[in-house]
């Protein structure tokens, strides 16, 4: 009986175990779902905001290669008008400058002496210009002023407004002057405006809430350093921070994306640098560094922060369903108690019934065998019940029996039995008796518990009652064989008004 009742609680722990591991698994596959939909939408959102800005200047750099190639033959004719005049005229103080501006159209006029300043112009915020002060460029420059050939440059950011620009330089035969020519791209080409990376940047930061800055960096002409483009004065600054300048450098060397987690200084915060190249090489596959650049686009832990709220909600999700569970389980468990208990017990007292007692007998028949002691059985019955209930209704008939266990609970040893077999029957198992005289001690107690009145519902109850014992092992070593013996005595006891009999063999005839 015990194995198939302990079956029945492992399996029903069991049955409760798998159902909440599947439960849980489930929830967790959402909660994996959830993340990489999150990581996926991420993913997406930043493909597309490096696709479009790489994009963008992907465009502008092929428009402004169709726009340069046709600049560059215009700028040479123009320069060679220039040319031209200062063969004939070489005094360039004297030359109407403004009128040759006309003569040559929306492209304004740099006069650049030997020592690299511009002397005259038609952009009077550039003149006075001195390129001697910048070492690298000045360096460039002087080297196209001892040269003989024409020379442009690619489209470039205007170091004093900003604007795109494009610049020609052609030195006068005698070496002593760079006639210069610039040509303002968005005032000629207004589509240029369109193409506005700077914007396209902010509108995308302002976007994105993962995107922290989006920023354009190219290399310096001298292939040394790097330069931060901005639309905004200074247009060119050189980066100081050494790290980032050499992950922009491999950036641009290895034409691959260079990720990186920085920490900024003053917030604490972490954020993911991502430097994405756009290299450009020229016709001959040499490095063109004049229409290379790297975007760097700043990354917030946003996600983290987003992944971080999933899981706090799935273990939140976890918690409550193992709070649930085990209520469930308690509850489950609980029942499954109860109804062995009812099994086992009586439904009025809460006492043993008879085939619990049946199961204690044969328990401690089994301890007996190995010791000396005895064991006995006291079955006692209740003489006046019939009339009690017919007197006062089963109502008090019922307390009456609560308070007969009641008494024999708080008055019998700790590890005697007390037991209710039905009716007004009780039954009470002694162990670890050494001999007779233990027994009737114990049963002398029992009839001066009740030589007083019960007290139920204001109503005085007396209780007389008969007690039939048997003992083990002298009347027998099985369970049924000893409560009929109890049996026979306790019918001996109550016919004969006897407080109580001891079984013994000449009570199996007639009474």
């Amino acid at each position: 009986m015990d194995f198939v009742k302990n079956v029945r609680y492992i399996f029903a722990v069991v049955i409760i175990i798998i159902f909440y591991f599947i439960l849980i698994l489930v929830s967790y596959n959402n909660y994996r779902n959830k993340v990489e939909i999150i990581k996926s939408e991420y993913d997406a959102k930043h493909k597309l905001v490096e696709g479009s800005i790489y994009n963008t200047i992907k465009y502008a750099d092929s428009m402004f290669g169709l726009i340069d190639q046709q600049l560059t033959d215009e700028m040479e004719n123009k320069s060679l008008l220039l040319v031209d005049k200062y063969t004939k005229e070489p005094d360039v103080m004297a030359w109407n400058i403004e009128e040759l501006k006309r003569q040559i159209g929306d492209y304004d006029i740099y006069i650049i002496n030997e020592d690299l300043r511009v002397i005259r112009t038609t952009f009077k915020e550039d003149l006075g210009l001195d390129f001697s002060k910048l070492p690298s460029f000045s360096k460039l420059l002087r080297s196209r002023l001892e040269d003989n050939s024409f020379v442009t440059d690619r489209v470039d950011v205007s170091t004093t407004t900003g604007q795109l620009m494009k610049y020609s330089y052609f030195p006068t035969p005698d070496h002593k002057y760079i006639l210069e020519l610039s040509i303002n791209l968005e005032e000629r080409f207004p589509v240029i405006n369109e193409l506005d990376s700077f914007s396209l940047a902010q509108n995308l930061t302002s976007q994105y809430r993962s995107v922290e800055n989006i920023v354009i960096y190219k290399s310096h002409f001298d292939g040394k350093g790097i330069l931060k483009i901005s639309k905004t004065k200074p247009y060119y600054q050189v980066v100081m921070d050494t790290k980032k300048t050499e992950l922009i450098k491999k950036a641009l060397k290895s034409n691959e994306v260079q990720i990186v987690e920085l920490t900024n200084d003053s917030s604490g915060n972490s954020f993911t640098h991502k430097y994405i190249p756009y290299v450009v090489n020229t016709k001959e596959g040499e490095y063109s560094w004049w229409n290379s650049y790297v975007i760097e686009v700043v990354y917030n832990n946003l996600i983290f922060e987003e992944l971080g709220q999933q899981k706090n909600a799935f273990w939140k999700y976890v918690a409550l369903i193992t709070l649930v569970y085990l209520t469930f389980a308690f509850i489950i468990l609980y029942l499954l108690l109860k109804s062995e208990h009812m099994a086992y017990h009586d439904a009025l007292t809460n006492l043993p019934n008879r085939k619990l007692l049946e199961k204690y007998i044969n328990q401690a028949i089994l301890g007996t065998k190995k010791s000396d002691f005895q064991l006995a059985i006291l079955f006692l019955d209740l003489n006046n019940f019939k009339d009690i209930n017919d007197t006062y209704g089963h109502d008090v008939g019922d307390q009456v029996l609560k308070e007969v266990s009641a008494r024999l609970t708080a008055n019998l040893r700790k590890n005697d039995i007390i037991s209710r077999l039905g009716g007004d029957e009780f039954t009470i198992l002694l162990l670890n008796i050494r001999s007779g005289d233990e027994i009737t001690k114990v049963v002398y107690k029992i009839n001066n518990l009740f030589k007083s009145p019960l007290i139920v519902d204001t109503h005085e109850v007396f209780i007389k009652c008969s007690i039939g014992i048997s003992r083990y092992p002298d009347d027998g070593d099985e369970s049924d064989t000893l409560m009929k013996k109890a049996d026979i005595a306790m019918y001996h006891a109550k016919n004969k008004q006897l407080g109580y009999v001891i079984y013994n063999e000449s009570l199996q005839g007639p009474l």
